[in-house]
């Protein structure tokens, strides 16, 4: 991955360009199925994908990658579709929610309730952040204008954090319910 990213670094627009054809037809398809995007708003995300992931490069906060440079890209344009969809206030399911497609309505309110007691117990501010940012759709400036956060980088750091923190704190209700 480093020879990318130096690739990126050196050759600049011309290895970009390379980097950019190499992902953006399986991106797309990726999108247009797992998401319901359009084809426009694919490609779209694909170039905003893209120009970030150079951004990262020529300004230094992407040195190296451990993953592969296909599964950092689509990480990014996932953040960015969610996103879009957030805005377009239409609710997408992510990978690994696709389980929940049947009609099952027990089954979805077991889940319901678990989460909801999980968002209950975590720990502040977590909890106020989490529902700010997925419930009241507040920005990432304006989350780290209200927590005191420097920037919205931060903010983001702690939001994925927090979710790290009720990701946990679901599996270990869940796992407690599933033995009563």
């Amino acid at each position: 991955m480093y020879n990318v990213i130096e690739q990126v670094r050196l050759k600049g627009h011309q290895a970009l360009e390379s980097v950019y054809h190499d992902h953006r037809d399986e991106f797309v398809h990726w999108a247009r199925h797992q998401y319901r995007c359009n084809e426009e708003e694919a490609r779209e995300i694909f170039q905003q994908t893209v120009v970030i992931f150079y951004e990262n490069v020529v300004h230094g906060k992407l040195i190296t990658i451990t993953s592969s440079l296909k599964t950092y890209l689509f990480s990014i344009g996932k953040n960015k579709i969610m996103e879009l969809k957030r805005y377009q206030g239409k609710h997408v399911s992510t990978e690994g929610e696709d389980f929940m497609d049947h009609t099952d309505s027990g089954f979805e309110y077991h889940l319901e309730q678990l989460a909801e007691k999980s968002v209950g117990l975590l720990p502040e501010p977590c909890r106020s952040l989490l529902i700010d940012f997925y419930y009241h759709r507040k920005t990432m400036q304006q989350l780290a204008e209200r927590y005191g956060y420097k920037n919205e980088d931060t903010a983001k750091s702690q939001k994925y954090r927090c979710l790290l923190s009720l990701r946990k704190i679901f599996n270990e209700i869940k796992v407690k319910s599933e033995h009563e």
